[in-house]
């Protein structure tokens, strides 16, 4: 094997051409709840230590479908960034990241 073949691990055939992954993404609402329930229990885990920021924002054009490599395994996710206001001028960004399921 000369490192340019793609080896399938996962559930999806060649002829699958990725119409199996993209249903999984159950339309927009799909991925977008997803990123919603991870961006909750962030603010939720800030909200329990005290350290509510101020304000934040979804980066434009930010939302990617791709894949996230853990190990030797590829996992079908959506992630965005989010800018968060602390206050005093610190303002940071975090990537909420959400797995797709199957």
């Amino acid at each position: 094997m000369n490192g340019s073949t793609p080896v399938s691990r996962g559930k999806l055939s060649p002829a699958d051409n990725g119409s199996n992954a993209k249903a999984r993404l159950g339309g927009r609402n799909g991925y977008e709840a997803g990123l919603g329930e991870e961006w909750s229990k962030r603010v939720a885990s800030w909200a329990m230590h005290g350290q509510m920021p101020q304000d934040y924002t979804v980066v434009p054009g930010s939302t990617e479908i791709g894949y996230d490599i853990r190990g030797d395994e590829a996992v079908l996710v959506a992630r965005r960034a989010v800018e968060v206001d602390f206050g005093d001028g610190y303002k940071k960004r975090y990537w909420v990241m959400n797995q797709i399921s199957e």
